[in-house]
């Protein structure tokens, strides 16, 4: 499942990069940044579920209840691939919207993560 949907997102974002958005300003680099390392703390933080299945489940639908760490490695990877080839290929005004909602989003995903103990740890 995860393989046919990295598969399909791949060629829209490869598509959407053929006519690839505006430049990216320094505050627009800034927040791809931000996005990042809240992606990479969501990435250990998820690893620290698959590690530990009797403790914790996922709740994101697309890595199911106890994702292996494989398949938690291929997500993130995919994930943040294919981002930065939709972020890069959006208009700078609709660029500086997705980065703030990912930043939102993943603000949320791991302060909640963080609630429950777990850390962003290898």
């Amino acid at each position: 499942m995860i393989k046919k949907l990295l598969a399909a997102t791949s060629l829209a974002a490869l598509t959407a990069v053929a006519q690839a958005g505006d430049s990216w300003s320094e505050a627009q680099q800034a927040s791809g940044i931000a996005l990042g390392t809240l992606l990479l703390v969501d990435y250990l933080q998820t690893r620290q579920i698959a590690k530990q299945p009797e403790i914790y489940h996922e709740i994101n639908p697309v890595l199911g209840k106890h994702p292996s760490l494989g398949t938690v490695n291929t997500y993130f990877a995919g994930a943040a691939i294919l981002g930065y080839l939709a972020l890069d290929a959006l208009p700078s005004d609709m660029r500086s919207w997705a980065l703030g909602a990912g930043i939102v989003l993943e603000l949320a995903v791991t302060a909640h993560n963080n609630t429950i103990g777990l850390k962003a740890r290898w």
